[in-house]
């Protein structure tokens, strides 16, 4: 019996797949029925419609293993048709199934997401029969491959938002270690300074009186010998206090207390070190000057240690309710791109610990260097930090 347009020839058997077939001319839909019984496998459900308009509206309510499409109908023709297809039935192979032999056309349809173009009567039924199960196939590798590569994304989305809070609290928790340690450190010269100095202090008034009553040249001379000993440990302490907080930097402010970390630079490593600021000060907060601060004091030790410079300048800059400092030295330089690696050296830690620290309140790091061109390391800031 022939088909009718709408009508579904059925199959025995309840693995069969479902097959829509869109073609105007019943003559080919008639032969493609006989094919597919002849190509020695009952295994489709073939649905015939006439005209796409038909095909579309039965796509909003059914369901089929693979569509064969025919693109020159009566309501629609060429690639529009395979477009219409692809948009009502976007989870489905389509095969295109004409008689337009155009290879032109045939990887066009291809591109635009056809899964196979076959032509009429170059192909038997052992033919379509295949290219309708490898269709399948593919389809629902493409399927798979799709939900694997959504899956990962959705994982990788996830991961990203974890590193971004971890990231967070990194930066935070490193900016909360350098005050941390700036607190301690104030806390600690305070105790050299209050308790240790004054102890000290006290020490050499007590051996003036004493040496008022000793009568000995040898006693007077063990006694000078004490004071002397004591002064040696009170300027110790002295520098100890300076070393652990510079009491500069909260009596004079940045400025001054990056100018005198420039003359002990100096003084140190014999090297020339120039100091300039610009700009009102006024309103920049405790931890940034902190941490500015800090950052200078690491800089200029790094290059005192490794640079081999002999010139070295170190810039202040406020306005626009920031504040920049800019370190720059003649040295050695070396490759910004090494500090990126997983192996760090003690110095490129230091450079990432001052680069997460000035993230986490809002500032930026930018290091611009070569091998043999010497260093300058730049650090901008907001006045008042950003709290994450």
């Amino acid at each position: 019996m022939d088909p009718t347009p709408g009508e579904t020839e059925r199959n025995a058997s309840d693995s069969a797949m479902r097959v829509l077939l869109i073609e105007d001319n019943r003559a080919d839909a008639v032969l493609l029925r006989e094919l597919l019984l002849d190509a020695g496998r009952a295994t489709f459900d073939l649905t015939w419609d006439d005209c796409l308009g038909k095909a579309v509206d039965r796509l909003k309510t059914e369901r089929f293993d693979a569509i064969l499409l025919d693109l020159t109908l009566p309501d629609s023709q060429g690639s529009s048709t395979l477009d219409r297809i692809l948009s009502a039935a976007a989870a489905t192979p389509i095969i295109v199934l004409t008689g337009v032999e155009d290879e032109a056309v045939a990887i066009r349809a291809i591109r635009q997401g056809a899964q196979d173009y076959l032509v009429k009567g170059t192909v038997d039924g052992r033919i379509i029969a295949r290219a309708i199960r490898y269709a399948i196939d593919r389809k629902q590798a493409e399927q798979a491959l799709r939900e694997a590569r959504d899956r990962l994304e959705e994982r990788v989305r996830e991961r990203t938002a974890e590193l971004t809070v971890t990231n967070a609290r990194l930066q935070a928790l490193a900016s909360e270690l350098s005050l941390a340690e700036e607190r301690e450190r104030r806390r600690l010269a305070a105790v050299l300074h209050d308790d240790v100095g004054q102890t000290m202090a006290l020490a050499k008034l007590k051996l003036g009186l004493l040496g008022q009553l000793l009568k000995t040249a040898d006693s007077k001379a063990a006694l000078a010998e004490v004071r002397e000993l004591i002064n040696q440990m009170a300027k110790r302490v002295r520098t100890l206090t300076s070393d652990l907080s510079p009491p500069i930097l909260y009596q004079l402010g940045l400025t001054g207390a990056v100018e005198w970390l420039g003359e002990r630079f100096g003084q140190q490593y014999g090297v020339c070190c120039r100091c300039q600021a610009m700009g009102d000060p006024q309103g920049t907060a405790e931890a940034v000057n902190v941490l500015l601060f800090q950052s200078a004091r690491e800089l200029l030790a790094n290059i005192g240690k490794h640079a081999h410079a002999h010139d070295v300048e170190v810039a202040l800059a406020y306005g626009d309710g920031g504040v920049t400092l800019a370190v720059r030295d003649d040295g050695d330089g070396f490759d910004p791109d090494l500090l990126r690696t997983a192996s760090r050296t003690k110095e490129s830690f230091g450079l990432f610990s001052i680069e997460e620290r000035m993230r986490h309140i809002g500032g930026t790091m930018r290091i611009d260097s070569a091998p043999g061109k010497g260093t300058t390391v730049t650090l901008t800031c907001p006045g008042t930090p950003r709290r994450a």
